[in-house]
């Protein structure tokens, strides 16, 4: 290279001082605008400087503005407690409302948990416990068949029901629940998920299905990995005339649902807001389990045939 730094072209290596200047880099022709000043290419160090706070800024304020929406989304999906951001489903929402009946059954001086007794003359005393409803969702009265009067055909119907209710067709009405939701069987504490855009349509019937959690699941226990479980029990058991205490300690993915016919049909529209109402009884999951020589997986599927067979669709529909 000649002296004072020239090649023997005439130029000068790039970023090269002359003087009090210093040569630019040179930008690639296919480069936008955009991408030169992003990168700060033909810029003052003191230019560039401002640009990298100015984009760490709106990065800032995109992922700030990402995470309310998310809270807020999570908030109106599922009105579990503890959820601050709440707001009036928009019409043509279907709200769904899983509530508990309290009768008979006593509540823990503690405020979590409570105690029954069984068919079976057994005190039971749950302490912790939590049940995942994996999906609710409506069938349209359009989707409906007539039935059929050949005995083979009505066998392969009944035959694929559990696979409908898994959710394993592919197929799901817009009344779908998006995520799973973990419900609190010790606290006893309101299920509320609204669906928003329902189609204006006639509906004939409910599944309800219970199966272990994935991904979305809103209501997690933070204390509790619930990864991929259906159902989970903690507590003790005793009979009036024995008093040994007997604890469980149940985890499953067992599944289990139940299909409900509409009757009369539901008619929901686009203009007003429909609720269907489900009402859970805990004073009767438990019965029918001889917790003297019972096993935890014998537990799990006495509890979730109780849980799915004494659910009530309420009547006061709108």
């Amino acid at each position: 290279m000649p002296a004072g730094g020239e090649r023997r072209d005439g130029t000068r290596p790039v970023g090269e001082q002359v003087g009090r200047v210093t040569l630019p880099r040179p930008v690639p022709a296919v480069l936008s605008p955009l991408q030169c000043a992003r990168h700060g290419w033909g810029m003052s160090t003191n230019a560039r400087g401002h640009l990298r706070r100015s984009l760490r800024f709106l990065s800032a304020v995109r992922r700030a503005r990402a995470l309310a929406l998310g809270l807020a989304g999570a908030c109106a999906l599922v009105g579990l407690a503890g959820c601050e951001i709440r707001e009036a489903p928009a019409l043509g929402a279907v709200l769904y409302e899983m509530d508990w009946t309290t009768t008979g059954i006593r509540r823990s001086p503690e405020g979590r948990g409570w105690r029954v007794r069984t068919d079976r003359g057994f005190e039971v005393e749950l302490e912790a416990g939590w049940i995942v409803i994996r999906s609710i969702e409506m069938t349209a009265c359009d989707h409906e068949t007539a039935p059929s009067a050949s005995p083979l055909v009505r066998l392969l119907e009944v035959l694929s029901l559990p696979e409908a209710l898994a959710g394993h067709t592919g197929i799901r009405d817009p009344s779908a629940s998006p995520v799973p939701v973990v419900a609190d069987l010790a606290r006893l504490e309101p299920v509320r998920i609204t669906v928003l855009d329902v189609f204006a349509r006639q509906y004939c019937r409910l599944h309800l299905l219970v199966a272990r959690t994935g991904p979305g699941a809103v209501g997690l226990p933070p204390s509790e990995p619930m990864l991929r479980v259906s159902l989970v029990l903690k507590g003790r058991s005793w009979a009036a005339r024995d008093p040994q205490l007997r604890p469980f300690d149940v985890r499953t993915s067992l599944a289990n649902g139940r299909l409900f016919e509409l009757k009369p049909p539901l008619e929901h529209d686009r203009d007003r807001q429909t609720v269907v109402r489900l009402e859970a009884d805990p004073r009767r999951l438990f019965d029918g389990i001889d917790f003297a020589g019972v096993t935890a997986p014998e537990i799990a599927r006495g509890v979730l045939a109780n849980f799915v067979a004494t659910l009530r669709l309420g009547q006061d529909r709108q």
